[in-house]
């Protein structure tokens, strides 16, 4: 059992989301304070060792504030950990569902804070699932009271817009077909230590992002 902050804090509601490629785990959970009377949303991403790499109290993606803040989401979303959450401007039936894309360096990829369904309304129940190329996310949640409720979705990219994905990382010739010619692209990038062949999106060029490349390759443009 490893321990995501040593904050003496309150922590509940935890979701987390295994890389296979890179062996680690990103995790988030809901923050809470001593009182348990405001909320936010903080995450952690642990080696496959357990040891946090993200700091002893995680990385803050929603400050603790009256905002209640729940229903964590994560996923694995173009080598960085993309989570989503429902986010109350403290009066009932005024939410909305936001996400934060996060790399391994702890850095920002979606520019800030992208509102995923931004209209103020009842929500919760919030799920997510990342398509077979692993570059957009389909989220969805509950929107409205109980025996009313309706079901809204959306679609998250990697790269922190809405709608449609168009991008197709393998793609090297940019003919929306995969071949040989894709493959020499990647190789070329990949010595040249060009940032479309880094599938991690860590700054460093090796063996995962070859990995990375062959399991976009193999799903296919979308």
């Amino acid at each position: 059992g490893a321990i995501v902050s040593t904050n003496a804090r309150q922590r509940v509601s935890p979701n987390v989301a295994y890389n296979p490629v890179t062996g680690n785990a990103g995790v988030a959970w809901v923050e809470l304070d001593n009182n348990q009377g405001s909320s936010g949303i903080y995450a952690q991403m642990l080696d496959s060792s357990g040891n946090r790499l993200w700091g002893d109290s995680g990385m803050e993606l929603a400050a603790i504030d009256s905002n209640e803040s729940g229903a964590p989401n994560v996923q694995n979303l173009g080598g960085n950990l993309a989570v989503l959450w429902v986010e109350n401007n403290g009066a009932f039936a005024q939410d909305r569902v936001l996400a934060r894309g996060i790399n391994p360096a702890m850095s920002d990829v979606f520019g800030g804070t992208v509102e995923i369904a931004s209209d103020l309304a009842d929500r919760g129940r919030l799920t997510s699932t990342v398509n077979a190329a692993g570059n957009s996310l389909v989220a969805a949640w509950q929107v409205g009271d109980f025996g009313v409720a309706d079901i809204e979705t959306h679609n998250l990219n990697a790269d922190g817009t809405l709608g449609p994905s168009t991008s197709c990382a393998a793609d090297f010739t940019g003919d929306n077909i995969l071949d040989i010619f894709d493959v020499l692209g990647f190789i070329d990038a990949f010595n040249s230590s060009d940032p479309s062949a880094d599938f991690t999106d860590d700054g460093v060029y090796d063996i995962f992002d070859v990995l990375g490349f062959i399991d976009a390759f193999n799903a296919g443009c979308p």
